[in-house]
Protein backbone atom coordinates (compact mmCIF):
# COMPACT_ATOMS: atom_id res chain seq x y z
CA UNK A 1 0.00 0.00 0.00
CA UNK A 2 2.85 2.27 0.88
CA UNK A 3 4.48 1.67 -2.54
CA UNK A 4 1.24 2.46 -4.35
CA UNK A 5 0.93 5.78 -2.61
CA UNK A 6 4.54 6.67 -3.48
CA UNK A 7 3.99 5.79 -7.13
CA UNK A 8 0.83 7.87 -7.29
CA UNK A 9 2.64 10.85 -5.75
CA UNK A 10 5.42 10.67 -8.31
CA UNK A 11 2.93 10.53 -11.21
CA UNK A 12 1.07 13.55 -9.78
CA UNK A 13 4.27 15.63 -9.62
CA UNK A 14 5.27 14.71 -13.18
CA UNK A 15 1.83 15.61 -14.47
CA UNK A 16 1.95 19.00 -12.81
CA UNK A 17 5.38 19.66 -14.30
CA UNK A 18 4.13 18.85 -17.81
CA UNK A 19 1.14 21.12 -17.39
CA UNK A 20 3.34 23.98 -16.22
CA UNK A 21 5.86 23.49 -19.05
CA UNK A 22 3.16 23.81 -21.73
CA UNK A 23 2.32 27.41 -20.76
CA UNK A 24 4.69 30.15 -22.28
CA UNK A 25 6.42 32.38 -19.78
CA UNK A 26 6.48 35.46 -22.21
CA UNK A 27 4.35 37.15 -24.92
CA UNK A 28 5.64 36.89 -28.57
CA UNK A 29 4.88 39.62 -31.20
CA UNK A 30 6.33 38.92 -34.67
CA UNK A 31 4.55 41.80 -36.56
CA UNK A 32 7.00 43.52 -38.98
CA UNK A 33 6.91 47.32 -38.96
CA UNK A 34 6.73 48.77 -42.48
CA UNK A 35 6.30 52.16 -44.14
CA UNK A 36 5.63 52.33 -47.86
CA UNK A 37 4.89 55.05 -50.41
CA UNK A 38 3.74 54.20 -53.93
CA UNK A 39 6.02 55.18 -56.83
CA UNK A 40 3.37 57.52 -58.24
CA UNK A 41 3.59 59.64 -55.09
CA UNK A 42 7.37 59.99 -55.35
CA UNK A 43 7.22 62.15 -58.48
CA UNK A 44 8.35 65.79 -58.45
CA UNK A 45 5.87 68.14 -56.82
CA UNK A 46 5.75 71.40 -58.78
CA UNK A 47 3.73 74.24 -57.27
CA UNK A 48 2.59 77.27 -59.23
CA UNK A 49 3.41 80.82 -58.11
CA UNK A 50 0.19 80.96 -56.04
CA UNK A 51 1.21 77.87 -54.04
CA UNK A 52 -1.01 74.93 -53.08
CA UNK A 53 -0.83 71.54 -51.44
CA UNK A 54 -0.17 67.92 -52.38
CA UNK A 55 -1.19 64.78 -50.46
CA UNK A 56 1.22 61.84 -50.29
CA UNK A 57 -0.37 58.54 -49.23
CA UNK A 58 1.55 56.56 -46.62
CA UNK A 59 0.90 52.86 -45.92
CA UNK A 60 2.32 51.97 -42.53
CA UNK A 61 1.68 50.08 -39.33
CA UNK A 62 4.23 52.20 -37.47
CA UNK A 63 2.82 54.46 -34.78
CA UNK A 64 2.63 58.10 -35.89
CA UNK A 65 5.18 59.30 -33.38
CA UNK A 66 7.80 56.77 -34.55
CA UNK A 67 8.22 57.84 -38.18
CA UNK A 68 9.17 61.27 -39.50
CA UNK A 69 8.33 63.63 -42.34
CA UNK A 70 10.41 66.77 -42.87
CA UNK A 71 11.40 69.49 -45.36
CA UNK A 72 14.77 71.15 -45.79
CA UNK A 73 13.25 74.54 -46.74
CA UNK A 74 11.20 76.90 -44.58
CA UNK A 75 8.77 77.73 -47.40
CA UNK A 76 7.89 74.07 -47.96
CA UNK A 77 5.47 72.99 -45.20
CA UNK A 78 4.93 69.37 -44.12
CA UNK A 79 1.99 67.97 -42.08
CA UNK A 80 2.19 64.38 -40.89
CA UNK A 81 -0.93 62.20 -40.45
CA UNK A 82 -1.22 58.48 -39.79
CA UNK A 83 -1.93 57.56 -43.41
CA UNK A 84 -0.68 60.56 -45.36
CA UNK A 85 1.70 63.54 -45.53
CA UNK A 86 0.49 66.90 -46.78
CA UNK A 87 3.08 69.11 -48.50
CA UNK A 88 2.10 72.75 -49.04
CA UNK A 89 3.56 76.10 -50.10
CA UNK A 90 2.37 79.69 -49.95
CA UNK A 91 2.67 82.20 -52.78
CA UNK A 92 6.21 82.67 -54.13
CA UNK A 93 6.96 86.38 -54.43
CA UNK A 94 10.57 85.76 -55.45
CA UNK A 95 11.83 86.10 -59.03
CA UNK A 96 13.45 82.69 -59.09
CA UNK A 97 12.15 79.11 -58.98
CA UNK A 98 12.79 77.71 -55.50
CA UNK A 99 13.63 74.11 -54.61
CA UNK A 100 13.09 71.88 -51.59
CA UNK A 101 13.42 68.23 -50.56
CA UNK A 102 10.81 66.36 -48.48
CA UNK A 103 11.98 63.26 -46.60
CA UNK A 104 9.66 60.57 -45.17
CA UNK A 105 11.40 57.85 -43.19
CA UNK A 106 11.21 55.07 -40.61
CA UNK A 107 14.45 53.34 -39.79
CA UNK A 108 16.21 52.34 -42.99
CA UNK A 109 13.04 52.91 -45.03
CA UNK A 110 13.56 56.40 -46.49
CA UNK A 111 11.76 58.22 -49.32
CA UNK A 112 12.80 61.53 -50.84
CA UNK A 113 10.53 63.77 -52.89
CA UNK A 114 11.71 66.85 -54.82
CA UNK A 115 9.58 69.96 -54.59
CA UNK A 116 9.82 73.14 -56.70
CA UNK A 117 7.80 76.30 -57.02
CA UNK A 118 7.80 78.68 -59.96
CA UNK A 119 8.85 82.29 -59.29
CA UNK A 120 7.58 85.53 -60.70
CA UNK A 121 8.43 86.26 -64.33
CA UNK A 122 11.23 88.80 -64.40
CA UNK A 123 11.04 91.61 -66.94
CA UNK A 124 13.84 93.95 -68.07
CA UNK A 125 13.15 96.35 -70.91
CA UNK A 126 15.59 98.89 -72.32
CA UNK A 127 13.57 101.65 -73.93
CA UNK A 128 10.82 99.10 -74.50
CA UNK A 129 13.02 96.31 -75.88
CA UNK A 130 15.05 93.42 -74.47
CA UNK A 131 17.74 93.80 -77.15
CA UNK A 132 18.53 95.55 -80.39
CA UNK A 133 18.60 99.12 -79.02
CA UNK A 134 21.53 101.06 -80.48
CA UNK A 135 22.78 104.28 -78.94
CA UNK A 136 24.70 106.38 -81.45
CA UNK A 137 27.52 108.49 -80.06
CA UNK A 138 29.39 111.30 -81.79
CA UNK A 139 33.10 110.93 -82.43
CA UNK A 140 33.94 113.38 -79.64
CA UNK A 141 32.03 111.26 -77.10
CA UNK A 142 29.87 112.63 -74.31
CA UNK A 143 27.12 111.36 -72.04
CA UNK A 144 24.35 108.97 -73.06
CA UNK A 145 21.39 107.65 -71.09
CA UNK A 146 19.06 104.68 -71.41
CA UNK A 147 15.71 104.12 -69.70
CA UNK A 148 15.26 100.72 -68.08
CA UNK A 149 11.88 99.40 -66.91
CA UNK A 150 11.94 96.31 -64.70
CA UNK A 151 10.09 94.51 -61.94
CA UNK A 152 13.39 93.25 -60.52
CA UNK A 153 16.30 95.10 -58.94
CA UNK A 154 18.80 96.25 -61.57
CA UNK A 155 22.16 95.71 -59.87
CA UNK A 156 24.41 94.10 -62.49
CA UNK A 157 25.47 96.32 -65.40
CA UNK A 158 28.31 94.73 -67.36
CA UNK A 159 30.67 96.60 -69.67
CA UNK A 160 33.20 94.34 -71.46
CA UNK A 161 36.75 94.53 -70.11
CA UNK A 162 37.94 95.42 -73.60
CA UNK A 163 35.68 98.48 -73.69
CA UNK A 164 37.72 101.06 -71.84
CA UNK A 165 35.98 103.96 -73.56
CA UNK A 166 32.53 103.53 -71.92
CA UNK A 167 32.08 104.21 -68.19
CA UNK A 168 28.98 103.88 -65.98
CA UNK A 169 27.85 107.00 -64.12
CA UNK A 170 25.42 107.29 -61.21
CA UNK A 171 21.81 106.61 -62.31
CA UNK A 172 19.21 109.37 -62.29
CA UNK A 173 15.42 109.50 -62.11
CA UNK A 174 15.15 106.23 -60.23
CA UNK A 175 11.55 105.65 -59.20
CA UNK A 176 9.41 102.55 -58.91
CA UNK A 177 10.06 100.19 -61.78
CA UNK A 178 11.91 102.73 -63.92
CA UNK A 179 15.57 103.68 -63.83
CA UNK A 180 17.65 105.91 -66.10
CA UNK A 181 21.21 104.70 -66.55
CA UNK A 182 23.94 107.13 -67.58
CA UNK A 183 27.22 106.41 -69.35
CA UNK A 184 30.21 108.57 -70.25
CA UNK A 185 31.77 107.84 -73.64
CA UNK A 186 35.33 108.94 -74.40
CA UNK A 187 36.27 110.65 -77.67
CA UNK A 188 37.26 108.26 -80.44
CA UNK A 189 40.43 108.61 -82.44
CA UNK A 190 39.82 105.40 -84.36
CA UNK A 191 39.53 105.42 -88.13
CA UNK A 192 36.71 102.86 -87.93
CA UNK A 193 33.32 102.77 -86.18
CA UNK A 194 33.52 101.06 -82.79
CA UNK A 195 30.86 99.10 -80.91
CA UNK A 196 30.27 97.75 -77.42
CA UNK A 197 27.43 95.66 -76.00
CA UNK A 198 26.28 96.60 -72.49
CA UNK A 199 24.46 93.86 -70.53
CA UNK A 200 21.91 94.43 -67.76
CA UNK A 201 20.88 91.76 -65.21
CA UNK A 202 19.40 91.33 -61.75
CA UNK A 203 20.68 89.23 -58.85
CA UNK A 204 17.03 88.28 -58.27
CA UNK A 205 17.03 86.35 -61.55
CA UNK A 206 20.31 86.09 -63.45
CA UNK A 207 18.67 84.16 -66.28
CA UNK A 208 16.89 87.32 -67.42
CA UNK A 209 19.21 89.43 -69.59
CA UNK A 210 18.73 92.64 -71.54
CA UNK A 211 21.33 94.49 -73.57
CA UNK A 212 21.96 97.45 -75.80
CA UNK A 213 24.75 98.54 -78.14
CA UNK A 214 26.87 101.66 -77.97
CA UNK A 215 27.96 102.70 -81.45
CA UNK A 216 30.52 105.45 -81.86
CA UNK A 217 31.29 107.07 -85.18
CA UNK A 218 34.79 106.97 -86.64
CA UNK A 219 37.06 109.97 -86.72
CA UNK A 220 37.80 111.31 -90.16
CA UNK A 221 41.40 112.41 -90.30
CA UNK A 222 43.20 114.39 -92.91
CA UNK A 223 45.99 112.84 -94.94
CA UNK A 224 48.67 111.21 -92.77
CA UNK A 225 51.96 113.10 -92.61
CA UNK A 226 55.02 110.86 -92.77
CA UNK A 227 57.58 111.27 -90.00
CA UNK A 228 60.99 110.13 -91.32
CA UNK A 229 62.78 107.75 -88.97
CA UNK A 230 66.57 107.73 -88.77
CA UNK A 231 68.90 105.37 -86.97
CA UNK A 232 69.92 107.95 -84.38
CA UNK A 233 66.27 108.23 -83.30
CA UNK A 234 65.99 104.48 -82.52
CA UNK A 235 67.05 102.19 -79.70
CA UNK A 236 65.84 98.76 -78.53
CA UNK A 237 66.04 96.46 -75.52
CA UNK A 238 66.15 93.04 -77.20
CA UNK A 239 67.68 92.86 -80.70
CA UNK A 240 68.67 89.42 -81.99
CA UNK A 241 72.24 89.32 -83.30
CA UNK A 242 72.81 87.41 -86.53
CA UNK A 243 69.14 87.26 -87.58
CA UNK A 244 68.18 90.13 -89.84
CA UNK A 245 69.88 93.48 -90.25
CA UNK A 246 69.16 94.92 -86.81
CA UNK A 247 67.58 98.35 -86.43
CA UNK A 248 68.92 99.58 -89.81
CA UNK A 249 66.80 96.90 -91.47
CA UNK A 250 63.71 98.43 -89.87
CA UNK A 251 63.98 101.78 -91.64
CA UNK A 252 65.63 101.01 -95.01
CA UNK A 253 62.32 100.67 -96.92
CA UNK A 254 63.48 97.30 -98.25
CA UNK A 255 61.06 94.42 -97.87
CA UNK A 256 63.86 91.90 -98.30
CA UNK A 257 65.65 93.03 -95.14
CA UNK A 258 64.15 92.81 -91.66
CA UNK A 259 64.46 93.43 -87.94
CA UNK A 260 64.14 90.52 -85.47
CA UNK A 261 63.97 90.69 -81.69
CA UNK A 262 65.67 88.29 -79.29
CA UNK A 263 64.92 84.56 -79.43
CA UNK A 264 68.27 82.93 -78.51
CA UNK A 265 67.88 83.70 -74.82
CA UNK A 266 65.36 84.97 -72.29
CA UNK A 267 64.06 88.51 -72.57
CA UNK A 268 66.14 91.00 -70.55
CA UNK A 269 64.41 91.54 -67.22
CA UNK A 270 61.47 89.42 -68.46
CA UNK A 271 60.15 92.48 -70.33
CA UNK A 272 58.37 92.78 -73.64
CA UNK A 273 60.63 93.67 -76.55
CA UNK A 274 60.38 97.28 -77.68
CA UNK A 275 61.76 99.85 -80.07
CA UNK A 276 62.19 103.30 -78.53
CA UNK A 277 61.90 106.45 -80.63
CA UNK A 278 63.22 109.90 -79.80
CA UNK A 279 61.28 112.36 -81.97
CA UNK A 280 62.73 115.62 -83.19
CA UNK A 281 59.54 117.35 -82.10
CA UNK A 282 56.71 116.25 -79.81
CA UNK A 283 53.62 114.67 -81.40
CA UNK A 284 50.18 113.82 -80.03
CA UNK A 285 48.28 111.99 -82.80
CA UNK A 286 50.31 109.27 -84.48
CA UNK A 287 50.00 105.92 -86.24
CA UNK A 288 52.52 103.16 -86.88
CA UNK A 289 52.25 101.07 -90.05
CA UNK A 290 54.65 98.30 -91.00
CA UNK A 291 55.54 95.74 -93.65
CA UNK A 292 55.75 92.10 -92.65
CA UNK A 293 58.91 90.14 -93.13
CA UNK A 294 59.17 88.85 -96.71
CA UNK A 295 60.62 85.50 -95.64
CA UNK A 296 59.59 83.12 -92.90
CA UNK A 297 56.03 81.96 -92.21
CA UNK A 298 54.54 85.21 -90.92
CA UNK A 299 54.29 84.10 -87.29
CA UNK A 300 56.29 87.15 -86.20
CA UNK A 301 53.84 89.70 -87.68
CA UNK A 302 52.63 92.14 -85.01
CA UNK A 303 48.88 92.02 -84.28
CA UNK A 304 48.64 94.52 -81.42
CA UNK A 305 51.09 97.07 -80.06
CA UNK A 306 51.09 99.16 -76.91
CA UNK A 307 52.18 102.77 -77.34
CA UNK A 308 54.07 104.06 -74.29
CA UNK A 309 55.21 107.62 -73.66
CA UNK A 310 57.70 109.44 -71.45
CA UNK A 311 58.63 113.01 -70.65
CA UNK A 312 62.29 112.11 -70.13
CA UNK A 313 63.02 108.96 -72.14
CA UNK A 314 64.68 107.46 -69.07
CA UNK A 315 65.42 103.78 -68.47
CA UNK A 316 63.29 103.37 -65.32
CA UNK A 317 59.84 101.86 -65.87
CA UNK A 318 58.38 104.52 -63.59
CA UNK A 319 59.25 107.15 -66.21
CA UNK A 320 56.94 105.54 -68.78
CA UNK A 321 53.17 105.15 -69.05
CA UNK A 322 50.95 103.44 -71.57
CA UNK A 323 49.02 105.92 -73.72
CA UNK A 324 47.00 103.62 -75.95
CA UNK A 325 46.99 100.56 -78.22
CA UNK A 326 47.14 100.16 -81.99
CA UNK A 327 45.72 97.01 -83.59
CA UNK A 328 46.34 95.47 -87.00
CA UNK A 329 44.09 93.30 -89.13
CA UNK A 330 46.10 90.20 -89.85
CA UNK A 331 43.94 89.20 -92.84
CA UNK A 332 45.64 86.86 -95.25
CA UNK A 333 49.16 85.79 -94.39
CA UNK A 334 50.87 87.45 -97.37
CA UNK A 335 54.61 87.84 -97.04
CA UNK A 336 55.89 91.40 -97.26
CA UNK A 337 52.35 92.85 -96.94
CA UNK A 338 51.69 96.36 -95.63
CA UNK A 339 49.83 96.42 -92.31
CA UNK A 340 48.06 99.71 -91.59
CA UNK A 341 47.13 100.59 -88.02
CA UNK A 342 43.37 100.36 -87.46
CA UNK A 343 43.34 103.46 -85.30
CA UNK A 344 45.21 106.68 -84.70
CA UNK A 345 46.95 106.74 -81.33
CA UNK A 346 45.99 109.69 -79.14
CA UNK A 347 48.85 110.20 -76.71
CA UNK A 348 46.84 112.61 -74.55
CA UNK A 349 49.34 115.38 -75.22
CA UNK A 350 52.43 115.83 -77.36
CA UNK A 351 55.48 113.67 -76.47
CA UNK A 352 58.99 113.28 -77.86
CA UNK A 353 59.76 109.87 -76.35
CA UNK A 354 57.71 106.90 -77.56
CA UNK A 355 58.04 103.15 -77.14
CA UNK A 356 56.58 100.73 -79.67
CA UNK A 357 55.88 97.59 -77.55
CA UNK A 358 54.17 94.68 -79.37
CA UNK A 359 51.73 92.78 -77.13
CA UNK A 360 50.53 90.16 -79.63
CA UNK A 361 51.81 88.60 -82.84
CA UNK A 362 50.19 86.35 -85.41
CA UNK A 363 50.81 83.12 -83.49
CA UNK A 364 50.95 84.42 -79.90
CA UNK A 365 48.33 86.49 -78.08
CA UNK A 366 49.53 87.71 -75.72
CA UNK A 367 53.27 87.59 -76.28
CA UNK A 368 54.96 86.00 -73.28
CA UNK A 369 58.35 87.59 -72.52
CA UNK A 370 59.16 85.36 -69.56
CA UNK A 371 61.23 82.92 -71.66
CA UNK A 372 62.56 82.84 -75.21
CA UNK A 373 59.19 83.26 -76.95
CA UNK A 374 58.84 87.04 -76.59
CA UNK A 375 60.11 87.77 -80.11
CA UNK A 376 58.58 89.51 -83.12
CA UNK A 377 59.87 90.73 -86.48
CA UNK A 378 59.05 93.04 -89.38
CA UNK A 379 60.61 94.31 -92.59
CA UNK A 380 59.90 98.05 -92.29
CA UNK A 381 58.32 100.50 -89.84
CA UNK A 382 56.54 103.71 -90.80
CA UNK A 383 55.45 106.54 -88.51
CA UNK A 384 52.75 109.12 -89.36
CA UNK A 385 51.36 112.12 -87.57
CA UNK A 386 47.83 113.52 -87.87
CA UNK A 387 46.43 116.98 -87.40
CA UNK A 388 43.16 117.10 -85.43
Amino acid sequence: MKNKLLSFGIRLLLGSALIISCNPDYQTDFEVKTLEIANRDLALINFAIEGGQKEIKVETNVPLEMWRASSNADWCNVEKHQDRVIVSANRNDMYITRQALVTIAYGYQTYSIDVSQTGLQASILIEGETSGVIKDVAVNGGEISVTVESNVVIDHISIPDTTTWVNLLEPVNESGTQKTLRFAVDPSYASTVRYSTITIQSSQNFSKIASFIVKQNRRIWGEPIAVPLTLDMLSANATQDGDGQGLPGLIDDNVNTFYHTLWSQASPGGKLHYVQIKLNEPLRFIRFDYKGRNGGNGSGDVARVGIWVSETGGIADSEWSKATTITYNMGLNTRGALYVGENVANLGKAYRYIRFIPEARRNADPIDPSGTNGWWNMADMFLYQFIE
